[in-house]
């Protein structure tokens, strides 16, 4: 017997799974095929951006001696691995901590989890680490562009004067600015390598374009200037190496694998998306050629708000290959990635142990893939095993969630589970906290099939509401487990039991 989820809902202290049960051999012949280098992310949406989008992007010497040994034409094996990086939000209020668009622990989240949906389909994956508030009137009302007046005050400025003396970082984490005005920016600042990004941004692509950055990509179009306007920075259309024409390894964002592409849909000439976004204009090049499918739905472009959809695979092998190279390797003097079993630690909140239920569950993070198995038979763990623990006995699948599924998401007791990103074959976290076993319960059977008013109920005392054979002693149907605790919580549990 096999049980899959089929939705769920959590409360405070109020737990309730709906899960789908099926034959057991065929979760146990299930295989999983989770890392995929080369892909490309389709199916993402966002909702129009409140303000135009412009990037002030920096090239970071320490990336870029790095991407100066990226052969594209040579690629060696990748590791395989995934990459688990720290990621720290600060928002930048007034003096007395308001702001008028004041972001909130919900938003970070959200943030992370949507970078995680999209970088974790090539195994890169981001650790929740936190987020603060910094209090500066002056800062928050600071509305200078760099790229439109340099009499301004530039992002250099936002860094030296506020950031780096007041110790606004955390070391080894891609600290995220959040601010007021603007639209993004991405650059090497004394021992951080920071993102700068308006509120709008934070849970739109704005963040993903940013952390591309930040991973070592270019934008498509290579640099502000639009390069019909200096042949110097034209990228020519052909991607044949023997081609006395070719460039494509030295201009534009110096990528064979992403076609040259002008710099703004909006502000080019005979550049045109259809609905889809695909490119149907009759723009041409400083050479005078026609553009051959310009970039126009990768994120590293500037689109469309609505077409920002896609890595290709170049990329993705370069975002990998600087994270070896940099964050990893021996220059690793401003950042470092952590071990994969951090995400495996709630980013909120405590375990239970004993006493009164706290009114603050460990809470996990969206964006990623979990398979819980039962652990009931496992003997008694009332704190979580470490994660190198693999010595436990588990069973089956009891419950899966999505990387779309928006949360919260918490462990239940008497389970372990594994993130699919990480872990395709052995759970971790192994919680069976006897102080924790029902007290009772009741089992209530829905006659017609689903949630509805014909129902029956079946009271179950401590000895069955904890017999682990309830649920194959239930005839086929739809019902709702409940169990009662002694510190007053509950746990319902809704089974689709079918014909086995």
């Amino acid at each position: 017997m096999n049980c899959r989820r089929i939705g769920v809902v959590w409360k405070s202290n109020q737990i309730q799974i709906i899960m789908k049960i099926k034959n057991s051999s065929a979760f146990f012949s299930k295989r999983f095929n989770i890392f995929i280098v080369i892909v490309i992310i389709s199916n993402l949406h966002f909702v129009k951006a409140q303000e135009e989008f412009d990037c002030e992007y920096t090239p970071v010497p320490l990336v870029e001696l790095s991407s100066a040994n990226f052969n594209e034409l040579q690629l060696g094996p990748d590791d395989g691995r995934p990459y688990v990086i720290n990621i720290h939000f600060w928002q930048v209020v007034r003096d007395d901590g308001t702001s008028d668009n004041l972001r909130t622990l919900q938003d970070f989240i959200d943030a992370t989890a949507l970078l995680n949906r999209t970088f974790g389909q090539f195994g890169v994956l981001f650790k929740y680490d936190g987020y603060d508030y910094i209090e500066s009137t002056y800062w928050y009302d600071w509305d200078g562009d760099p790229l439109e007046d340099p009499t301004e005050m530039n992002g250099q400025n936002f860094y030296d004067e506020l950031i780096l003396p007041n110790n606004h970082y955390i070391p080894l984490s891609y600290n995220v600015y959040v601010v007021n005005i603007g639209g993004g920016s991405h650059g090497q600042q004394g021992p951080i390598l920071p993102t700068r990004l308006s509120y709008w941004g934070l849970n739109e692509y704005v963040i993903i374009h940013e952390t591309g950055h930040f991973l070592g990509l270019n934008h498509t179009f290579g640099t502000y200037e639009e390069p019909s306007n200096n042949p110097d920075l034209c990228e020519h259309q052909t991607r044949n190496i023997n081609d006395p024409d070719f460039n494509a390894l030295t201009h534009g964002d110096k990528l064979i694998g992403t076609y040259a592409t002008p710099y703004k849909y909006d502000e080019y000439p005979d550049v045109l998306l259809d609905g889809n976004c695909n490119y149907v204009g009759t723009a041409v090049d400083c050479n005078g050629e026609f553009y051959i499918n310009p970039e126009y739905k990768n994120f590293m472009s500037y689109t469309r708000y609505d077409c920002y959809q896609e890595f290709k695979g170049a990329q993705i092998a370069k975002m990998r290959f600087v994270i070896r190279e940099v964050f990893l390797g021996p220059l690793n003097t401003h950042i470092d990635t952590i071990h994969r079993k951090e995400l495996y630690k709630p980013y909120i909140g405590e375990y239970y142990v004993v006493g009164p239920q706290t009114n603050h569950p460990p809470q996990f993070q969206p964006g990623l893939d979990y398979e819980f198995v039962d652990v009931s038979q496992a003997g008694t763990y009332n704190v979580p095993t470490e994660y190198e623990d693999t010595s436990f006995w588990y069973g089956q699948t009891v419950g899966t969630i999505n990387k779309e599924y928006p949360g919260p998401i918490y462990h239940p007791n008497g389970t372990a589970f594994k993130i699919l990103q990480l872990d395709q074959n052995q759970p971790r976290m192994c919680y069976n906290n006897t102080n924790r076993t029902p007290s009772d319960g009741s089992v209530i059977h829905f006659l017609d099939g689903y949630p509805n008013g014909n129902y029956t109920i079946t009271p179950q005392d401590s000895t069955q509401i904890n017999n682990s054979e309830l649920i194959n002693t239930l005839n086929p149907g739809l019902y709702n487990i409940q169990k009662n605790y002694l510190d007053g919580s509950t746990e319902q549990v809704m089974i689709l039991k079918e014909n086995e």
